[in-house]
Parts: structure tokens; sequence; C-alpha cells
């Protein structure tokens, strides 16, 4: 009885332990406000000039594959400018500046091989896509350590922070790539059939993943998405949603103007009480114990509408045109931000207000608008699509990227205390973790282009 007793206690006590290590993680990455605009948009400065330096030291390490070149530099830096040298925003820019111009001068113009992109394809958006989507790989697993700043991670209510931007981010990036195909589909029966198709495998992954998180008893933000929605449900709810024949229409004011009206119904929603409801709410039927994820859905519907009708633009518009246009989105969507701001509401990402759409649309705009000034003073193009490097990865296999970074981040929770690491022992794992999901990344790659041979 006493080797019983004693077996069962060691049980409870486990379980207690678990229960209790589940308890402090859900408590480290909620309840925070924040930081500033000026320092997110200091973060995202950095993705584009570690690129640059990555094209710049290709030539001189011919014999190095340019994808262990692209994921120590540009992963590197992105690593570093989120975690120990956050604080160094600018310094770390100053530094990724100098370190390029003395690269670029030390190689001869002969050594730069140049590549060309696919005709339908514009080579900063692809490496915007990509850039981000490190960003966000390195941020979600990040978080769960002590070496990322808790200003950057997801604010409780309202402000704004690094991972804020993550899902509105993704949605953009979505909604250019569709604008090109919206631009040469003439069918929008065909256009919505494929939607149907990615949305059916998207929701698979999304119930796929709410079932892990049950079964496995992992930690969850509720107040990310809800108790039991996730970012896969959202993204396969956009291409129904956004799916209709009226949505299709390739008439850009057209699409711009049923998203604002979008927007602003749903911000008038927000201030008459859904905003009370979302933040306050008790959580007793399906709706309400997934009300950020669903209501969310009306916010993020106008972002896919009009990063679909930026993306429609900037594939119809010549190179010179293309860079005024990015300009003036830039300028425009950070000025209605401003003025939505101080005369409405804080950005919020938890209820994907008005403000936060145009933080999300300018914030987006202005990196795309970097990318393109970064392919235009570096015209090496060895990181297109139908190279090996980093970008050409990434870009090519963006969902598959982030499911094998949602389970490669679950693996490391559950396998090690994240919490009480060490911070050299934190960023050691935290590039292991990154290269692994590059080589997986890259291994997909090499097989499309295998099966397409």
């Amino acid at each position: 009885r006493r080797v019983h007793g004693g077996a069962s206690r060691s049980s409870i006590r486990c379980v207690a332990d678990v229960m209790a290590s589940k308890a402090e993680k859900e408590a480290f990455v909620s309840g925070h406000s924040g930081s500033t605009i000026a320092d997110v948009l200091g973060i995202t400065l950095i993705p584009p000039l570690a690129f640059l330096v990555s094209s710049a030291i290709h030539p001189l390490l011919p014999t190095l594959h340019p994808l262990v070149i692209d994921t120590t530099v540009i992963g590197g830096s992105i690593l570093l400018s989120t975690t120990v040298a956050a604080d160094y925003s600018i310094f770390f820019f100053v530094c990724l500046i100098a370190t390029f111009l003395i690269l670029r001068f030390a190689a001869t113009r002969g050594a730069i091989e140049h590549s060309s992109f696919p005709p339908t394809k514009i080579p900063f958006i692809s490496s915007a896509r990509a850039l981000l989507m490190i960003v966000v790989v390195i941020s979600i697993l990040a978080v769960d350590f002590q070496i990322f700043p808790r200003r950057f991670a997801k604010s409780e209510t309202y402000g704004v922070s690094l991972m804020d931007t993550g899902v509105g981010s993704f949605v953009f990036a979505a909604g250019v790539v569709q604008g090109r195909q919206t631009s040469s589909t003439s069918d929008w029966k065909t256009s919505l059939v494929m939607r149907v198709k990615r949305a059916s495998l998207i929701t698979a992954i999304g119930l796929l993943r709410m079932t892990f998180v049950f079964v496995a008893n992992y930690q969850e933000h509720v107040s990310e998405y809800g108790t039991h929605w996730n970012f896969f449900l959202t993204l396969a709810s956009l291409h129904i949603l956004c799916g209709p024949p009226l949505l299709h229409s390739k008439s850009v004011w057209a699409k711009l103007a049923i998203a604002a009206t979008l927007l602003i119904v749903y911000q008038c929603l927000l201030s008459t009480g859904l905003s009370d409801f979302i933040f306050t709410a008790p959580r007793t039927s399906f709706f309400s114990n997934n009300r950020e994820g669903i209501c969310s859905l009306l916010g993020y519907s106008g972002i896919f509408l009009i990063s679909e009708s930026i993306g429609q633009k900037l594939f119809s518009l010549t190179e010179s045109c293309r860079l005024w246009f990015q300009i003036a989105v830039t300028v425009t969507s950070f000025g209605l931000m401003f003025v939505t701001i101080w005369t409405i509401e804080p950005i919020s990402r938890r209820l994907v207000n008005l403000s936060y759409c145009l933080w999300t649309i300018a914030l987006n705009s202005a990196f795309y608008l970097e990318c393109d000034l970064v392919h235009r003073i570096s015209r090496d193009a060895t990181n297109g699509c139908g190279g090996s490097s980093l970008i050409a990865v990434i870009n090519c296999h963006m969902l598959e990227v982030f499911l094998v970074s949602n389970v490669l981040t679950g693996v490391v929770n559950v396998s090690m205390d994240t919490l009480h690491t060490s911070p050299p022992l934190s960023l050691a794992v935290l590039m292991c973790y990154l290269a692994i999901v590059v080589l997986i990344a890259n291994q997909l790659h090499d097989a499309k282009i295998t099966k397409s041979d």
C-alpha cells in the first residue's frame, strides 16, 4: 500500500508540476502592453539590410552554399535584433550598412552573378514576403524565452508590438500575391475553386492544431484567437470570405470601396459595444469562446482586399511608377493611421480595429518599399525563386514553413524549460531551430524542382 500510495503522490506531483509550468508559460506571454511604433519600425529595418549584406558576401565566398550564408547572415541578424540586441537596433542598423559598404567595395563587379526572376514575379515582393516570414518563424519560439523582450510580445488589449504585426503581415502578403492571380485570371469560378481547395487544406491543418493543443495540454494564449480558434482557421476563412465574384473584380477602386465600407462598419460595431464584448464577455458558447478569432475576420478581410488591390497595381505598373506608387500608399496609410488613433481609438491587435488595419497596411507598405530600394541598390538577384537561397526556399513554401515552425515550437516547449534557459543556450536553440526549418523547407523546394523536371 505504501508503494502504491507513494506512486499516486508522485503522479499527482507530476501533474501539478505540468499544470504549474503551463500556467507560468501562459502568464509569461500574457498581459503585455506592447512597445512603440518607432520601435517596431526600427526592428523592421534590419531584415532588408541583412539581405543586402548577404548578397554582398555571396561573390566573396563562391564555394560556400548560398543557403548557409543566407541563414547565418539574414537569420542570425534577425535573431539578434529581436533578442539580445533589441535595445541597440540603431547601432545594429549602422553596423549592417557599414558592413555592406565594406563588402561591396571588396567585391569586384565581375564576381557578382545575376540571375533573372520569372517574368510573373517582382523580386522585392518575394524578398519582403520571405523576410517577414523569417521574423515570424523566429518570434513564435523566441517569445517563450527570457531573451525575447516582453515589449515585443503580443499586447493584451491596446498597443503596438512586433508580434502583433505577424498575422496582419501574413494576410497582407497573401493579398498581394492574390492580386497577381486576380490580374492574370479571368475566370472567377476557377479562382473560387482554387480558393476553396486551399481553404479546405488549411482548415484541416487548423483542426489538427486545435486537437494537438487539447490532447497535449499545450499552453495557449486564449485572448489571441479564442479558446478553439487559431491562425489557420482565420486564413482558411479569409479564402472563402474574399472569394465571391464581386470581390474577384479586377476593378481596384471597387475592391477598395468594399474594403473601406467593411472596415468602417466593423469599427462602428466596435465603438458601439462590440469591443466591450470582445474584451470582457464570459466564454459560454462557441461564438463567445472564439470571439477574437471570429470577429477579427471582418478586419482581416479589409486588409486582404486592400493588399490585393495594392498587388494588382504593383504587377501592372512599370518599375519607376511602382516606386512612386509605394511611396504614396505608405505616406497615405501612415497619415490615415495617425488620424484614426487620435480621433477614434488606439491600435488593438485583439480587436483588429480600423487603426490596427491601417497600421498593418502602413507597416507592410513601408517594408515592401524598403525591400524595393534594397533591390535597386543591389541588383544581385541570386535570391530568385529559381535558386536555392533562403529567400527562394521560404517564399515558395510559406504555409509549409509556418506549419513546420509551429510543430517545432511545440516540440521545443515540451522538451525543455524555455523560461529558465540561459541566454547563450537560448540563442543556440533558436538558431538550430531556424536551421532545421530552413533545411526542411529546402528539401521541399528541391523535391518540387525535381518533380517539375
